[in-house]
């Protein structure tokens, strides 16, 4: 059984946090003379902006990737800090996210629940090996899972399938025999074509109230729940 990382294992309202809380006070320590409320409308405008590297999830380590940050002060204006500098706020802002990130409600006791019933557990992720491990650290659920497999190690995007591959090795499993679990139809969703069971999880959309699933076709997914506890109901019928 896969899961994703973001959004499905763990919560993204604490990287809004982090950046009230950490990068912004750091930038302001370093002269960087913007409000927070400019520093939060330059991010939406980054995020905005899908031709920029960083909006895709990144297939490469990350000192070959542009920090994040980096466009957002370009954004800005700010031509004072060094590249350097940008990577060291921004690796020490993941760190300290780390520490106040959180789980969904109910995902250790799932997570638990699925480990007693002897289910192999994979983490496939869009995004970076070491700070993905760093999380799941953390919040003390790593040891539930058997490999954990992002877009940087295999260096390609879900989409392209090459991760699902590394973790059905990884864990010597068939296809038709494997659950991924995960928000995106596009990228966790693609596990449908190497005959893996795809589970729409929702409840992220707790914390986004402003998203929707609603446009979504059924035939772009097997099963969709709305929390863990509606996901372990869901798999005591596979164990049946």
């Amino acid at each position: 059984m896969f899961f994703d990382h973001g959004r499905t294992l763990v919560r993204d309202n604490s990287i809004e946090d982090m950046n009230r809380e950490f990068i912004w006070p750091k930038l302001r320590e370093l002269g960087v003379q913007v409000s927070y409320a400019d520093f939060n409308d330059a991010r939406k405008q980054v995020l905005a902006d899908s031709q920029l590297e960083y909006v895709a999830p990144p297939i490469k380590p990350r000192s070959e990737v542009t920090p994040f940050l980096k466009f957002v002060l370009d954004k800005l204006g700010n031509k004072d800090l060094s590249l350097q500098q940008i990577r060291e706020i921004t690796d020490a802002g993941w760190q300290y996210e780390q520490t106040i990130a959180q789980c969904f409600p109910g995902t250790i006791t799932a997570l638990q629940w699925i480990h007693d019933q002897g289910i192999k557990l994979a983490v496939v992720s869009n995004w970076y090996q070491e700070l993905i491990e760093g999380y799941l650290d953390q919040l003390g659920i790593r040891s539930f899972f058997d490999t954990i497999v992002t877009s940087e190690r295999a260096g390609t995007l879900k989409s392209d399938l090459k991760p699902f591959k590394i973790a059905l090795d990884e864990l010597e499993v068939k296809p038709h025999r494997t659950l991924h679990v995960g928000d995106s139809v596009s990228q966790d969703g693609a596990c449908r074509r190497l005959g893996i069971i795809y589970i729409l999880s929702t409840w992220h959309l707790d914390d986004h109230p402003e998203e929707s699933v609603s446009s979504l076709s059924e035939n772009q997914y097997d099963y969709i729940v709305t929390s863990f506890p509606e996901l372990v109901e869901l798999l005591q019928t596979f164990i049946r």
